[in-house]
């Protein structure tokens, strides 16, 4: 899906919807935390390389901070949701955030000491 996005944003063909931007921002973002370009070339990814790239920490983050954004901004668009409700996403966004880099910092830490 991200290559045929790709492609038709390139020759403007057609404009896309806010939701395809989302997910095309979300994509480069990840491509860009990879060391190889997958998204541009996936029929020749190597599966070595790709398993490396589910055993990297910054994959893992980059991953879990764009599922973190999309849902918080869906949640964030819902017409006439009283205050409190966005206050409450607002938290759980904070909330999520923190953990996930808390969780970095312990795994940085815990390399740092094994070496």
């Amino acid at each position: 899906e991200f290559i045929k996005l790709k492609r038709r944003e390139e020759t403007g063909i057609a404009a896309l919807s806010a939701r395809q931007k989302q997910f095309l921002a979300g994509q480069r973002f990840l491509a860009g935390l990879l060391p190889v370009r997958l998204f541009d070339d996936p029929d020749h990814a190597c599966r070595q390389t790709a398993r490396r790239l589910a055993d990297s920490s910054a994959f893992r983050f980059g991953v879990r901070v764009v599922i973190a954004i999309n849902v918080a901004s869906q949640l964030a668009s819902v017409p006439d949701a009283p205050r409190a409700y966005h206050f409450v996403l607002d938290v759980i966004g904070a909330v999520c955030a923190a953990i996930f880099v808390l969780e970095a910092l312990v795994e940085i830490a815990g390399r740092g000491l094994r070496q």
